[in-house]
């Protein structure tokens, strides 16, 4: 039944105004947690198999486990969840942050700022969700019931433009040295897409806190895999 809903959500089949009961809610949300990392793993696995993929980028030397562990399983999962899941239900504040965090950070990678760890940073972080924040609440009465019944209209357009963004944000995390890589980029970054999907739905379906946990759940074992080959090869 969990994989029917998730199956007529896809094709717009289902309201996405779903039930949110609580029962069953552990047992719904493990089974989806261990078909999707399967399917994943599987499909991961399939790829590499079929086609030549580009090499991850080099970790830098300045980073240490620790460091990594972070940012990769707490951190990363939370700005990709805020910018790229957080919108899918309307309100001002979801929007504000989402469109907020997204130009800081890609203001951060044009200009080199780190985000955590410096001024600049923490002041991007704050300012522009503030700003945007403070727009559309000044334009409420003109704005907000306008961008609603956009939102509302246009929601399945904007679920799969939220994967492909999601998607796209990785592409940055692979070496791309010949024009055999550049083709392959859309075949690499479908693995992400078909993520962006399946916590899009964990989002509309449970909420943004169990996408979240379901994302670092995800990058986990992601991470465990990538250690675990590393050290096989080596």
């Amino acid at each position: 039944m969990v994989l029917i809903n998730f199956y007529y959500f896809l094709f717009g089949q289902n309201d996405k105004k779903v039930n949110n009961s609580k029962q069953k809610l552990f047992s719904e949300i493990l089974f989806l947690f261990l078909f999707f990392t399967i399917i994943n793993q599987l499909y991961i696995f399939l790829l590499h198999n079929i086609f030549n993929l580009p090499a991850f980028k080099q970790i830098p030397d300045s980073l240490d486990s620790n460091k990594l562990l972070v940012l990769v399983v707490l951190i990363a999962p939370l700005f990709e969840e805020l910018i790229c899941r957080l919108p899918l239900k309307y309100n001002r504040s979801n929007l504000s942050i989402s469109i907020g965090l997204f130009f800081s950070l890609i203001i951060a990678l044009i200009y080199k700022i780190k985000l955590l760890t410096s001024f600049q940073g923490i002041f991007l972080l704050l300012s522009f969700p503030a700003i945007i924040y403070i727009f559309l609440d000044y334009h409420k009465e003109r704005i907000n019931s306008i961008l609603k019944k956009f939102w509302n209209k246009n929601f399945y357009h904007i679920y799969y433009l939220s994967a492909f963004i999601f998607a796209s944000m990785h592409a940055n995390n692979f070496q791309i040295n010949s024009i055999h890589d550049c083709l392959l980029i859309p075949v690499t970054l479908s693995v992400y897409f078909l993520a962006g999907l399946e916590l899009g739905y964990i989002r509309i379906r449970y909420g943004i806190i169990f996408s979240w946990v379901f994302h670092i759940l995800h990058n986990s074992i992601s991470l465990m895999l990538f250690y675990y080959l590393n050290h096989r090869s080596s």
